[in-house]
């Protein structure tokens, strides 16, 4: 991650050197357009995963306070929340169903996960942990997958634009 960063740092001095000219933009173009920005983005996911830890955890207190059991986060869940969360951002859309890949259940399949019962949360727009569970808990559709008792583990993911608006997704499975 650090020598992606730092490349692409080097070719922005570069390219900015050599006054964008075509002979650099020839040489880093292609790295800098694909590369750069997907290592900014790597980047963003990083300083979100924070936030995403702390879903989880607001999660379980929610639980907790009703007698649940907590959910146990799921690196697989974790990835495909964060895949959902980053392709609606890139795509610039807002719903459950993605015109990638269709529904993140078809995701869960394409990425091996079997599961009895499922569940998605989505979100645009908050800009920290505490705020988007405020909004799901106050949500009858999103409380109910928060506080479902069937659901045993649990992602989440969040992508921010380049506005500053923060996509965020929840995933919730039983096996």
């Amino acid at each position: 991650m650090k020598k992606i960063y730092s490349i692409c740092v080097a070719v922005f001095i570069l390219t900015s050197t050599f006054g964008g000219s075509v002979e650099a933009q020839k040489v880093f173009g292609e790295f800098n357009n694909k590369q750069c920005r997907e290592s900014s983005a790597q980047l963003e996911t990083s300083n979100l995963a924070a936030e995403e830890s702390q879903v989880i955890k607001l999660v379980n207190s929610q639980r907790a306070k009703y007698g649940l059991a907590p959910l146990k986060a799921n690196t697989q869940l974790i990835n495909i929340a964060r895949v959902k969360s980053r392709d609606m951002m890139m795509k610039n859309y807002f719903s459950h169903t993605s015109p990638t890949f269709g529904s993140t259940f078809s995701l869960l399949t394409r990425y091996g996960l079997s599961y009895a019962a499922a569940g998605e949360n989505i979100a645009y727009g908050y800009n920290n942990a505490a705020s988007v569970m405020n909004g799901w808990m106050n949500s009858p559709g999103h409380r109910a997958n928060i506080l479902g008792r069937q659901y045993r583990e649990i992602g989440v993911g969040a992508a921010r634009s380049r506005s500053g608006k923060i996509y965020w997704t929840q995933v919730f499975i039983k096996r």
